[in-house]
Protein backbone atom coordinates (compact mmCIF):
# COMPACT_ATOMS: atom_id res chain seq x y z
CA UNK A 1 0.00 0.00 0.00
CA UNK A 2 1.09 3.78 -0.68
CA UNK A 3 -0.13 7.32 -0.66
CA UNK A 4 0.24 8.86 -4.18
CA UNK A 5 2.90 6.67 -6.08
CA UNK A 6 1.82 2.96 -5.83
CA UNK A 7 5.25 0.89 -4.92
CA UNK A 8 6.17 -1.52 -8.50
CA UNK A 9 5.03 -4.59 -7.49
CA UNK A 10 3.05 -3.88 -4.91
CA UNK A 11 1.14 -6.88 -3.34
CA UNK A 12 -1.84 -5.38 -2.50
CA UNK A 13 -4.98 -7.58 -2.66
CA UNK A 14 -7.75 -5.32 -1.81
CA UNK A 15 -8.29 -2.10 -0.67
CA UNK A 16 -12.05 -1.08 0.36
CA UNK A 17 -14.44 2.22 2.04
CA UNK A 18 -17.16 1.63 3.38
CA UNK A 19 -20.28 3.71 4.84
CA UNK A 20 -22.94 2.25 6.58
CA UNK A 21 -26.21 4.19 7.02
CA UNK A 22 -30.20 3.43 7.75
CA UNK A 23 -32.27 1.61 6.02
CA UNK A 24 -32.70 3.26 2.59
CA UNK A 25 -33.50 0.70 -0.03
CA UNK A 26 -33.15 1.61 -3.92
CA UNK A 27 -36.16 2.06 -5.72
CA UNK A 28 -36.46 0.90 -9.46
CA UNK A 29 -36.45 5.07 -10.43
CA UNK A 30 -33.24 6.13 -8.23
CA UNK A 31 -31.49 2.90 -9.37
CA UNK A 32 -31.71 3.81 -12.98
CA UNK A 33 -30.55 7.07 -12.33
CA UNK A 34 -27.05 6.06 -10.43
CA UNK A 35 -26.60 3.88 -13.41
CA UNK A 36 -26.77 6.68 -15.49
CA UNK A 37 -24.46 8.66 -13.24
CA UNK A 38 -22.03 6.03 -13.40
CA UNK A 39 -22.47 4.88 -16.95
CA UNK A 40 -18.52 7.04 -17.58
CA UNK A 41 -17.05 5.36 -14.00
CA UNK A 42 -18.74 1.87 -13.52
CA UNK A 43 -20.48 1.05 -16.73
CA UNK A 44 -21.37 -2.51 -15.83
CA UNK A 45 -24.26 -2.88 -13.90
CA UNK A 46 -25.15 -6.23 -11.77
CA UNK A 47 -28.03 -6.78 -9.66
CA UNK A 48 -27.38 -9.78 -7.02
CA UNK A 49 -29.28 -11.50 -3.70
CA UNK A 50 -27.18 -10.76 -0.03
CA UNK A 51 -28.60 -13.74 2.06
CA UNK A 52 -28.23 -12.62 6.04
CA UNK A 53 -28.62 -14.45 9.01
CA UNK A 54 -28.96 -13.39 12.22
CA UNK A 55 -28.64 -15.67 15.67
CA UNK A 56 -30.24 -14.69 18.97
CA UNK A 57 -30.69 -16.56 22.79
CA UNK A 58 -33.65 -16.18 24.70
CA UNK A 59 -31.91 -14.87 28.03
CA UNK A 60 -34.68 -16.88 30.96
CA UNK A 61 -35.15 -20.04 28.41
CA UNK A 62 -32.04 -21.03 26.64
CA UNK A 63 -34.16 -21.37 23.50
CA UNK A 64 -32.07 -20.30 20.36
CA UNK A 65 -33.21 -19.10 16.89
CA UNK A 66 -31.55 -18.52 13.83
CA UNK A 67 -33.05 -16.60 11.20
CA UNK A 68 -32.37 -15.74 7.22
CA UNK A 69 -33.41 -13.00 5.10
CA UNK A 70 -32.37 -11.56 2.03
CA UNK A 71 -31.77 -8.23 0.56
CA UNK A 72 -30.78 -6.94 -3.05
CA UNK A 73 -27.18 -6.15 -3.67
CA UNK A 74 -26.50 -3.75 -6.69
CA UNK A 75 -22.98 -3.48 -7.66
CA UNK A 76 -21.48 -1.15 -10.33
CA UNK A 77 -18.08 -2.43 -12.34
CA UNK A 78 -15.28 -0.96 -13.74
CA UNK A 79 -14.70 -1.86 -17.41
CA UNK A 80 -11.29 -3.24 -16.31
CA UNK A 81 -13.16 -5.34 -13.59
CA UNK A 82 -10.92 -4.57 -11.20
CA UNK A 83 -13.16 -1.85 -9.26
CA UNK A 84 -16.89 -1.68 -7.89
CA UNK A 85 -19.38 0.45 -6.29
CA UNK A 86 -21.90 -1.20 -4.42
CA UNK A 87 -25.11 -0.46 -2.93
CA UNK A 88 -26.64 -2.61 -0.07
CA UNK A 89 -29.87 -1.57 1.90
CA UNK A 90 -27.91 -0.17 4.47
CA UNK A 91 -24.45 0.60 3.59
CA UNK A 92 -22.74 1.64 0.12
CA UNK A 93 -18.90 0.57 -0.65
CA UNK A 94 -16.21 1.44 -2.98
CA UNK A 95 -13.23 -1.10 -3.31
CA UNK A 96 -10.70 -2.16 -5.43
CA UNK A 97 -7.88 -4.77 -6.50
CA UNK A 98 -6.09 -2.18 -8.89
CA UNK A 99 -5.23 0.45 -6.19
CA UNK A 100 -4.13 3.77 -8.03
CA UNK A 101 -3.05 5.88 -4.52
CA UNK A 102 -4.64 7.60 -1.80
CA UNK A 103 -5.67 10.56 -4.36
CA UNK A 104 -7.32 9.00 -6.30
CA UNK A 105 -9.19 6.74 -4.18
CA UNK A 106 -10.42 9.52 -2.32
CA UNK A 107 -11.39 11.50 -5.30
CA UNK A 108 -13.64 8.19 -6.64
CA UNK A 109 -14.90 8.00 -2.95
CA UNK A 110 -16.44 11.46 -3.39
CA UNK A 111 -18.05 11.33 -6.48
CA UNK A 112 -19.79 7.83 -5.41
CA UNK A 113 -20.99 9.77 -2.55
CA UNK A 114 -22.56 12.98 -4.12
CA UNK A 115 -23.96 10.87 -7.25
CA UNK A 116 -25.80 8.51 -4.19
CA UNK A 117 -27.03 12.02 -2.05
CA UNK A 118 -27.47 13.65 -5.77
CA UNK A 119 -30.06 10.90 -6.54
CA UNK A 120 -31.32 9.07 -3.34
CA UNK A 121 -29.93 10.68 0.11
CA UNK A 122 -29.68 8.70 2.93
CA UNK A 123 -30.37 10.16 6.49
CA UNK A 124 -26.90 9.90 8.10
CA UNK A 125 -23.54 7.89 8.56
CA UNK A 126 -23.53 5.61 11.34
CA UNK A 127 -19.83 3.99 10.03
CA UNK A 128 -17.38 4.69 8.20
CA UNK A 129 -14.58 1.94 7.29
CA UNK A 130 -11.56 1.66 5.62
CA UNK A 131 -9.81 -1.51 5.08
CA UNK A 132 -6.53 -2.77 3.04
CA UNK A 133 -5.34 -6.33 2.53
CA UNK A 134 -1.76 -6.81 1.67
CA UNK A 135 -0.40 -10.12 0.60
CA UNK A 136 3.71 -10.42 0.77
CA UNK A 137 4.80 -12.85 -1.15
CA UNK A 138 9.01 -12.76 -1.38
CA UNK A 139 11.74 -14.24 -3.91
CA UNK A 140 14.51 -16.72 -2.25
CA UNK A 141 14.43 -19.09 0.24
CA UNK A 142 11.48 -21.33 1.06
CA UNK A 143 10.14 -21.05 3.94
CA UNK A 144 11.19 -16.84 3.99
CA UNK A 145 12.79 -15.95 7.12
CA UNK A 146 9.69 -13.43 7.38
CA UNK A 147 12.19 -11.03 10.17
CA UNK A 148 14.25 -10.10 7.53
CA UNK A 149 11.11 -8.76 5.06
CA UNK A 150 8.53 -7.77 8.16
CA UNK A 151 9.37 -5.75 11.76
CA UNK A 152 10.56 -9.01 13.70
CA UNK A 153 8.21 -8.93 16.21
CA UNK A 154 5.26 -9.95 13.59
CA UNK A 155 6.67 -13.32 12.64
CA UNK A 156 6.08 -16.24 14.40
CA UNK A 157 9.36 -17.97 16.17
CA UNK A 158 11.52 -20.08 13.47
CA UNK A 159 13.26 -23.09 15.07
CA UNK A 160 16.17 -24.89 13.77
CA UNK A 161 18.15 -28.36 14.51
CA UNK A 162 16.67 -30.59 16.08
CA UNK A 163 13.16 -28.95 16.34
CA UNK A 164 13.01 -27.96 12.72
CA UNK A 165 9.60 -26.93 11.94
CA UNK A 166 7.99 -24.58 9.59
CA UNK A 167 5.06 -22.51 9.79
CA UNK A 168 1.78 -23.36 8.02
CA UNK A 169 -0.76 -21.11 9.44
CA UNK A 170 -0.34 -17.89 12.15
CA UNK A 171 -3.12 -15.88 12.77
CA UNK A 172 -2.98 -13.05 15.26
CA UNK A 173 -5.64 -9.60 15.96
CA UNK A 174 -4.96 -6.32 17.44
CA UNK A 175 -7.35 -4.17 18.17
CA UNK A 176 -5.98 -0.29 18.45
CA UNK A 177 -7.98 2.62 20.08
CA UNK A 178 -6.93 5.66 18.07
CA UNK A 179 -6.91 9.43 19.34
CA UNK A 180 -10.16 10.77 17.82
CA UNK A 181 -13.40 9.71 19.38
CA UNK A 182 -15.31 6.71 17.70
CA UNK A 183 -12.16 5.41 15.51
CA UNK A 184 -10.12 2.36 15.91
CA UNK A 185 -8.02 0.46 13.86
CA UNK A 186 -8.17 -3.65 13.90
CA UNK A 187 -4.69 -5.39 12.75
CA UNK A 188 -4.77 -8.94 11.58
CA UNK A 189 -1.16 -10.15 10.20
CA UNK A 190 0.66 -13.78 10.49
CA UNK A 191 1.87 -16.31 8.01
CA UNK A 192 -0.16 -18.48 5.51
CA UNK A 193 0.98 -21.11 2.78
CA UNK A 194 -1.86 -21.01 -0.04
CA UNK A 195 -3.30 -19.41 -2.77
CA UNK A 196 -3.92 -16.06 -3.34
CA UNK A 197 -6.76 -14.11 -1.82
CA UNK A 198 -9.53 -13.91 -4.57
CA UNK A 199 -12.14 -11.13 -3.14
CA UNK A 200 -15.39 -12.42 -3.36
CA UNK A 201 -17.12 -9.61 -5.49
CA UNK A 202 -14.34 -10.03 -8.09
CA UNK A 203 -14.44 -13.67 -8.32
CA UNK A 204 -16.66 -14.84 -10.91
CA UNK A 205 -15.43 -11.37 -13.51
CA UNK A 206 -13.14 -12.80 -15.45
CA UNK A 207 -10.16 -10.43 -15.46
CA UNK A 208 -10.94 -9.21 -12.01
CA UNK A 209 -8.90 -11.53 -9.92
CA UNK A 210 -4.87 -11.13 -9.25
CA UNK A 211 -3.25 -14.09 -11.61
CA UNK A 212 -3.41 -17.00 -8.70
CA UNK A 213 -0.39 -17.94 -6.91
CA UNK A 214 0.61 -20.51 -4.23
CA UNK A 215 3.49 -20.72 -1.51
CA UNK A 216 4.51 -18.97 1.68
CA UNK A 217 2.63 -15.41 2.50
CA UNK A 218 2.41 -12.80 4.99
CA UNK A 219 -0.70 -11.16 5.55
CA UNK A 220 -1.19 -7.75 6.39
CA UNK A 221 -4.68 -6.82 7.18
CA UNK A 222 -5.91 -3.34 8.54
CA UNK A 223 -9.34 -1.89 9.40
CA UNK A 224 -9.64 1.45 10.10
CA UNK A 225 -12.95 2.64 11.29
CA UNK A 226 -15.27 5.65 13.08
CA UNK A 227 -18.11 4.53 14.52
CA UNK A 228 -21.21 7.29 15.43
CA UNK A 229 -21.34 7.11 19.62
CA UNK A 230 -24.42 5.62 20.68
CA UNK A 231 -25.31 9.26 22.70
CA UNK A 232 -24.89 11.37 18.90
CA UNK A 233 -27.38 12.35 17.06
CA UNK A 234 -27.44 10.94 13.59
CA UNK A 235 -26.47 14.36 11.40
CA UNK A 236 -27.15 14.76 7.70
CA UNK A 237 -24.48 13.58 5.31
CA UNK A 238 -21.76 16.15 4.76
CA UNK A 239 -19.66 14.81 2.38
CA UNK A 240 -16.87 17.03 3.12
CA UNK A 241 -17.21 15.83 6.35
CA UNK A 242 -16.96 12.25 5.52
CA UNK A 243 -14.00 12.53 2.98
CA UNK A 244 -12.40 14.12 6.10
CA UNK A 245 -12.82 11.17 8.21
CA UNK A 246 -11.80 8.97 5.92
CA UNK A 247 -8.78 10.41 5.58
CA UNK A 248 -8.36 10.85 8.79
CA UNK A 249 -8.88 6.62 8.89
CA UNK A 250 -5.82 6.88 6.09
CA UNK A 251 -3.24 8.30 8.10
CA UNK A 252 -2.85 5.69 11.05
CA UNK A 253 -3.32 3.09 8.45
CA UNK A 254 -0.53 4.00 6.27
CA UNK A 255 1.49 4.87 8.88
CA UNK A 256 1.47 0.71 10.53
CA UNK A 257 1.67 -0.47 7.17
CA UNK A 258 5.09 1.75 6.89
CA UNK A 259 6.12 0.33 10.38
CA UNK A 260 5.98 -3.08 10.07
CA UNK A 261 7.60 -3.22 6.94
CA UNK A 262 11.87 -3.86 6.20
CA UNK A 263 13.47 -1.53 4.34
CA UNK A 264 14.65 -5.47 2.32
CA UNK A 265 10.99 -5.71 1.80
CA UNK A 266 10.66 -2.10 0.21
CA UNK A 267 13.89 -2.33 -1.73
CA UNK A 268 13.91 -5.95 -3.09
CA UNK A 269 9.95 -6.63 -3.57
CA UNK A 270 8.11 -2.94 -3.43
CA UNK A 271 10.08 -1.15 -6.09
CA UNK A 272 11.90 -3.72 -8.03
CA UNK A 273 11.92 -2.58 -11.53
Amino acid sequence: MAEDAPYINQPLVLALVELRHPRAPLTPGELAGIEQALQKTAPIYRSEVEHLGSFTVDALSGDSDMRHQSAPLHRFITRDRKTSVTFRTEAMSLETVAYPGWTAFLALLRKVLTVRQDIAPVLGVTRIGLRYIDQIRVPGECPPDWSQWITKSLPAPRFDGELAMSVEQQQCAVQYSLDDLGQALTFRYGQAVGPSIAPVSFADQPGGAQPAETGPYFLLDSDASWTLPVDDPLEDVDIDTVVAVADQLHGPSLALFEAVIQPKLRDEVFNRA
